[in-house]
């Protein structure tokens, strides 16, 4: 069995050394104490942290969750449904206009001058 010496020179096994050089110097004790305080209370605040950002993600989502309500279910909602679907037609019959012969004749005769306007223009 190994072990250390005293100053009295009497053998001292490993265990007792160690706990005797605890009982020399408490200034190792404190040290590990000190270490295992500061590690709980770093894994305490990660784990604040993540609660929090837990939170500001939930507060986003129920943001969007608000705003997506808000938006179908306002009562100017049928209104604005309406002046789509009155924008739509309007596109679709200056679609019909462009495509007839008058538009493309009347295109066809101002390209002219529309080629100089641009030119002076530039």
């Amino acid at each position: 069995m190994e072990g250390e010496r005293t100053a009295s020179g009497s053998l001292v096994s490993d265990s007792s050394a160690s706990v005797g050089a605890r009982a020399l110097h408490p200034a190792i004790n404190t040290a590990k104490e000190k270490s295992v305080t500061e590690n709980s209370q770093a894994a305490a605040s990660i784990e604040q942290q993540l609660r929090e950002l837990a939170l500001v993600d939930r507060i986003f989502g129920l943001e969007a969750q608000l705003a997506e309500v808000s938006v179908f279910m306002n009562p100017d909602r049928d209104r604005f449904d309406a002046q789509e679907r009155e924008l739509a037609g309007l596109r679709q019959q200056v679609e019909g206009l462009r495509e007839t012969r008058t538009w493309r004749v009347g295109r066809a005769v101002l390209a002219p001058l529309n080629a100089l306007k641009r030119k002076r223009n530039e």
